[in-house]
């Protein structure tokens, strides 16, 4: 009897301990499933927070150009470049500047003349410059380029043979905003 009543007292222990764990096990499924919910909101909250960025990334930029192909000098005033340029290539002379500044470090390998960001205050004027430094500089190898998110730059490149296409069946193509526009409509 006291064998059976010593099974009887574990196996009493066993049910309890299995219970105990299944509901341990419950309770953990309860949160995994709660965890999950809170990351969805969470990634949503994040793509949602980047989208933002990106957007105040892109009005940032949309008062700069990018000037390329200009000789880099030792110690120079990028913003004092610029001002002749557009006074004696270009023939603007009443462009105001907010600042200019070189990109990045300069290259001992390529030689290559980094590149001048031109913040412009008055949009007008920036998109006078540009329209003008297309004309002007179609032949030389300074150029011209709109100030661009790296996110839209990957964007576009990927688009680059849809817009080449589209262009040569004379369409107008205009990539703004990292969406592509072909004759007014969006590309998708």
């Amino acid at each position: 009897m006291n064998r059976i009543d010593s099974m009887e007292a574990k196996q009493l222990d066993m049910e309890k301990s299995i219970t105990f764990t299944s509901d341990s096990i419950n309770d953990l499924e309860k949160k995994v499933t709660t965890y999950d919910s809170e990351m969805k909101d969470i990634s949503t909250t994040l793509e949602t927070e980047k989208k933002k960025i990106l957007n105040l990334e892109r009005y940032s930029r949309s008062f700069n150009l990018r000037f390329g192909g200009i000789t880099e000098e030792p110690n120079e005033d990028a913003t004092k470049k610029i001002k002749e340029l557009l006074n004696k290539t270009l023939n603007l002379n009443d462009i105001v500047i907010e600042t200019a500044h070189r990109t990045g470090k300069p290259s001992t390998i390529s030689g290559k003349p980094r590149h001048i960001i031109v913040k412009f205050i008055y949009r007008p004027q920036r998109f006078e410059v540009l329209r003008r430094a297309k004309s002007i500089m179609k032949n030389s190898e300074m150029f011209v380029l709109e100030d661009m998110p790296v996110a839209d730059i990957i964007k576009k490149r990927g688009l680059r043979e849809v817009m080449k296409k589209a262009y040569e069946e004379g369409k107008k193509t205009v990539f703004r905003n990292g969406n592509l526009y072909i004759n007014g409509k969006m590309y998708t």
